[in-house]
C-alpha cells in the first residue's frame, strides 16, 4: 500500500511548482482542498494528498525531486504568506 501512495504522488514530481505557486487561482485552490475549505479538483486533491503526506512524514520516503519541490514551497510560503502555512502545518498535525 505504501507503493500504491508513493506512486500516486510521484506523478506530482514534474509539476511546475514556481507556475503554480505563482498563479493565484492554483495557489488557493491547493490550499483550500489542504484546508477543506471547498470542494478539489483532481490535481489539487492529488498535490493536497502529496503535500500533506510529506508533512506528517518530513518528507523521510520523498525522492529527491519531491524534496526539492516541497522545499521550493515552504520557502515560497514563509516568504510570502507564512499564516497561510502556519495553518496549512496546524491542519495537516491536527
Amino acid at each position: 500500500m505504501c507503493v500504491l501512495a508513493e506512486d500516486l504522488h510521484s506523478e506530482l514530481d514534474d509539476l511546475d511548482i514556481p507556475k503554480i505557486l505563482a498563479n493565484d487561482a492554483e495557489r488557493q485552490g491547493v490550499i483550500d482542498c489542504i484546508l477543506e475549505n471547498a470542494s478539489c479538483t483532481e490535481l489539487e486533491t492529488k498535490a493536497a494528498a502529496a503535500i500533506k503526506d510529506a508533512l506528517k512524514t518530513n518528507c523521510q520516503a520523498c525522492g529527491d525531486k519531491r524534496k526539492e519541490n516541497m522545499k521550493i514551497i515552504t520557502d515560497w510560503f514563509n516568504q510570502n504568506q507564512p499564516d497561510t502555512w502556519t495553518l496549512v502545518v496546524a491542519k495537516v498535525n491536527s
